[in-house]
């Protein structure tokens, strides 16, 4: 009789094919395998069920309250959501239908996320989402500039990225993500494919300027701002993080500053003319106010002392 870890492992192997076949990388997907096998064993272990179709909500309580109880919130909300589309693709969906509610992190009138959560969109992004996650969260681009940005602004290393304005804006250079030449390589391959399926149904199809292109049929093109809209949209629903172009672009400047890049540094990259526009879209919330009072009574004190 094959073992629990075995009949486990031939309910998870098909899904990651298809994964492998979307383009998901190898370190993607161990760490899906890894979380999969993990979540499955410890259900045997605990005498629950482990048929895909069978888990419940006793199941997946299971997993929140006894499996992952130790690791944070939003740790565990990525876990539960990379589980939640393999049970999903199983034609189960209980984690979709608990609606599970998280906590938020202390924000004040700021829209961004948290690093994890960032990592959870660019994992589960695929198609055309890869590229325009990669172009807003890790370049810091506009909706506008991202939907502007065509094939020959592109260069090795760094790319021409046009501002806002109704009939375009200031011109900046911005340069290359350590991973961006990969995510713009793995794109060109699957625009070209979309390409050479429009041009099957129909020869005539020209090649559009634009570097990210939607296909249908006979037919390609840019995207309009509602189409490009609803790509992000589909990321949101699919991932359950409640996110805009906005956000992406937001925790762009926020991740930055966190990683302690210079505010002016910030602001030449987002392509903001005042510092202080950049400060408005780094989201200070209450623990990096409580930081700067440590900081200042630490300062403080050192002068008391006659150190400074």
């Amino acid at each position: 009789m094959p073992s629990a870890k075995y009949r486990i492992a031939q309910q998870i192997e098909p899904y990651l094919a298809i994964l492998e076949r979307e383009g998901r990388s190898h370190v993607t997907l161990r760490s899906y395998r890894f979380i999969y096998m993990k979540a499955l064993m410890s259900l045997s272990d605990a005498g629950l069920e482990t048929a895909i179709q069978s888990i419940g909500e006793r199941e997946i309580e299971h997993l929140r309250q006894v499996l992952w109880r130790d690791v944070s919130p939003v740790t565990r909300r990525w876990y539960l959501s990379i589980l939640g589309s393999f049970l999903e693709w199983n034609g189960n969906p209980v984690i979709k239908h608990m609606m599970i509610a998280w906590p938020q992190g202390e924000r004040l009138n700021v829209d961004w996320l948290e690093p994890l959560e960032y990592i959870m969109i660019e994992e589960a992004a695929h198609g055309v989402e890869v590229p325009l996650v990669h172009l807003e969260g890790k370049l810091g681009l506009r909706r506008i500039s991202a939907m502007r940005l065509r094939k020959c602004d592109v260069h090795l290393g760094w790319m021409d990225v046009r501002g806002k304005g109704r009939h375009g804006g200031k011109w900046r250079q911005v340069p290359f993500q350590k991973d961006t030449m990969a995510v713009l390589e793995q794109w060109m391959a699957e625009r070209n494919a979309r390409l050479q399926r429009a041009q099957r149904y129909n020869p005539t199809v020209e090649d559009p300027e634009e570097l990210l292109i939607w296909q249908r049929y006979g037919s390609v093109g840019g995207y309009t701002p509602t189409a490009i809209d609803n790509v992000l949209k589909r990321l949101s629903k699919r991932t359950g993080i409640k996110f805009s172009h906005h956000t992406l672009r937001r925790t762009f400047g926020r991740s930055h500053w966190m990683a302690g890049t210079p505010l002016e540094t910030i602001a030449t990259l987002m392509g903001h003319e005042d510092v202080k526009t950049t400060i408005k879209y780094l989201g200070i919330k209450l623990d990096d106010m409580r930081t700067a009072q440590d900081a200042f009574a630490t300062f403080m004190e050192k002068v008391k002392r006659g150190r400074i």
